[in-house]
């Protein structure tokens, strides 16, 4: 009921407040505006990168003047945001760092399925902490996809300085199987 009423006075206040929808919209005329231009910088950078990529930290100088980011080490490296992480770290490390990242990503989820898959306890005792690590594999799955689309909106697998990188790198780590 409780959320009923917070969605039921957001949509009021959207609909009837200009200075609310100031704030959701922004600059933007629609949502998604600002990003677009970066999205298709990201897509036309990650065409360029290749086999091997940029370089780690390295964005391609922008083709608009619209781009957001900014020029560090006196105007020779541009660096902005990437929008999508799998075309950002083909921007950066190309096609062979991604295909890399990717199976070290699907290393991990095999190992976590195959945990969850694998079990044949017979043992009663030992059937509850075999229920348990099933548990905690399939919520470490569910949490790491969700990591993953997030990566896909906000690009932070490339960036060295986002919160959710090292959260990430800490949860894919597998238990050692034993």
């Amino acid at each position: 009921m409780f959320i009923f009423l917070v969605i039921s006075a957001s949509g009021i206040l959207f609909f009837s407040s200009q200075t609310v929808r100031d704030f959701v919209f922004k600059t933007e005329n629609r949502i998604g505006d600002r990003r677009i231009i970066n999205i298709q910088e990201t897509i036309q950078a990650a065409k360029n990168g290749g086999l091997f990529g940029f370089g780690y930290g390295i964005s391609q100088p922008p083709g608009s003047t619209n781009v957001i980011g900014h020029y560090e080490n006196n105007g020779q490296l541009f660096v902005r945001e990437k929008m999508i992480g799998a075309l950002a770290i083909v921007e950066e490390t190309g096609i062979v760092g991604l295909g890399l990242f990717l199976a070290s990503l699907g290393y991990v989820f095999w190992f976590l399925i195959r945990l969850i898959f694998e079990s044949k306890i017979k043992d009663p005792i030992n059937r509850s902490a075999m229920l348990e690590d099933k548990m905690a594999a399939a919520f470490l799955i569910a949490v790491l996809v969700g990591l993953c689309f997030h990566a896909q909106v906000e690009a932070w697998w490339v960036g060295v300085g986002s919160i959710e990188l090292p959260i990430f790198y800490f949860l894919l780590k597998p238990v050692k199987a034993e």
